[in-house]
């Protein structure tokens, strides 16, 4: 389908269609405020440090980025900035007990900030315990306030950091606090069900399409369409009850949901799966050919669209078939359009498909560099990146913490 519109990347695997929100975020950001004197020095060699550590973190080469940091943090006049990140690199590479111990150290030197408590429960959370990870949750979310754009700043800062798990909450703070009457609303909604829709909670995401339904109808700014809400309410829907153990029922719904808006494409390649799944071989493959037919008779009819051969990628990766095939039309969009993130992010599930999970890796990485320019990523897009890539990580034996996917219940003070 040639849309006409640029896709959020996670709706273009969902419904292969959507609305960027690049033109929104694009050069958005206030400008620091400039101290005189020796604390502007000081401000300005703190963020080269943070700078410098992050590229070598952004290669996975968390070695690098520790030594960095510990030689930054045992010079005189210590920030509570860096000793913050020391313990977040040291997370990621499993060193749990270390980073407990920067954690409370940063507490003491910068005091119970809303990101020193969320980062001490995701440690906490490595560590086991989850009690007092519950508990730093909730102070967490207490301490970070109710003034939206630092709690979306907040989220912001914990997704770009992979740890989805932690920014989720605070996304679902936003709704609750501000559910029909700010701007982040929307995108918040669309954080959050992106996550559930990812982290296997797929009637939750029905759930939030459906209570913010009309608030996307009417929103001032164009987000998603009501017929692609009401596709990812009956997509999501299906999805749950296959994973209840209605497969039947699910096959139903997700069929119903592909006919009702026939511009989606994996709501076909999900009654593909669910009917492999339950071992009906000759139905799945009846299905698959009357997906793939519709959409290569589309390649034919425009050999010049992007999201033409794109299309036909996306049906192999979420149907989980014919992942050579896939990965051949989804190198034909990238000749076309060879910035289009969510191209790349497809072409990381067919290669991990095939087990060649460094290349995935790469392509899921330059994915995320090219949407992470703005201030604030897209909702629904870069989430699936992040989640994605932890995905990756897993497959080739350096998966990050499981709290970096989720944390326990937050445990509010009454």
């Amino acid at each position: 389908m040639e849309s006409g519109r640029t896709p959020l990347p996670f709706l273009a695997v969902v419904v292969a269609a959507g609305i960027s929100l690049g033109w929104l975020f694009a050069g958005a950001g206030a400008a620091a405020e400039k101290k005189a004197g020796e604390g502007e020095q000081e401000a300005v060699d703190v963020g080269a440090i943070l700078e410098k550590a992050s590229d070598y973190e952004a290669c996975d080469d968390y070695e690098g980025a520790r030594k960095i940091l510990t030689e930054a943090r045992e010079a005189p006049g210590g920030d509570a900035r860096v000793v913050v990140a020391l313990a977040v690199v040291e997370l990621k590479m499993g060193a749990v007990k270390d980073a407990l111990g920067h954690l409370e150290e940063a507490r003491k030197q910068g005091g119970d900030t809303a990101e020193v408590l969320l980062w001490s429960a995701a440690a906490q959370a490595a560590a086991g315990k989850k009690k007092q990870s519950s508990e730093l949750l909730g102070a967490g979310l207490e301490a970070a306030g109710t003034d939206e754009v630092s709690l979306y700043d907040l989220a912001e800062k914990f997704l770009r950091s992979g740890a989805i798990g932690v920014s989720a909450p605070i996304y679902r703070k936003i709704t609750e606090v501000y559910p029909t009457e700010s701007q982040f609303d929307i995108f918040s909604y669309l954080h959050l069900a992106a996550y559930y829709g990812l982290s296997g909670r797929e009637g939750d995401a029905a759930e939030i399409f459906t209570r913010a339904r009309r608030l996307f109808e009417y929103s001032d700014i164009d987000v998603i369409l009501p017929q692609e809400c009401d596709y990812l309410i009956g997509y999501f829907r299906g999805l749950a009850a296959i994973r209840a153990g209605d497969v039947e029922g699910g096959v139903n719904l997700l069929k119903d949901t592909a006919a009702r808006f026939p511009d989606g494409i994996v709501a076909d390649a999900e009654v593909v799966r669910a009917l492999d799944a339950a071992k009906k071989t000759a139905e799945a493959d009846g299905a698959y050919a009357i997906a793939a037919g519709r959409l290569k008779d589309a390649v034919r009819a425009a050999p010049e669209s992007s999201d033409a051969h794109h299309n036909m990628a996306v049906l192999s990766a979420a149907s989980q078939r014919n992942p050579e095939e896939g990965l051949a039309a989804c190198e034909w969009a990238l000749r076309l359009a060879p910035l289009r993130p969510e191209y790349l992010e497809t072409k990381a599930q067919l290669l991990s498909q095939l087990g060649r999970n460094e290349e995935a890796l790469v392509a899921i990485q330059r994915a995320m560099v090219l949407v992470s320019t703005p201030r604030w990523v897209e909702p629904f897009g870069y989430d699936s990146f992040v989640w994605r890539r932890l995905e990756i990580l897993e497959k080739m034996g350096r998966g990050l913490p499981a709290a970096f996917k989720e944390l326990p219940e937050a445990k509010t003070a009454k």
